[in-house]
């Protein structure tokens, strides 16, 4: 599960940034929400793949001090 998720996360990275590459030219709004849609893809996908290898700095502390 731990390399479908990541897999998910660099794909999301290679699509978003691939939406956002595509858009450069023109400035219709169109273009402009596939820009936005695209910086959120490349977040989310950064934030996956940090969770995958980064997990313990994403668990709670449960009080042990």
């Amino acid at each position: 599960m731990t390399y479908i998720k990541g897999f998910l996360g660099f794909i999301m990275i290679l699509f978003g940034s691939m939406l956002i590459a595509i858009t450069i030219d023109d400035v219709l709004i169109k273009n402009i929400l596939l820009k936005i849609i695209g910086a959120f893809l490349v977040f989310i996908g950064v934030d996956i793949l940090h969770r995958q290898f980064h997990p313990h700095k994403y668990k709670k502390d449960q009080g042990n001090n």
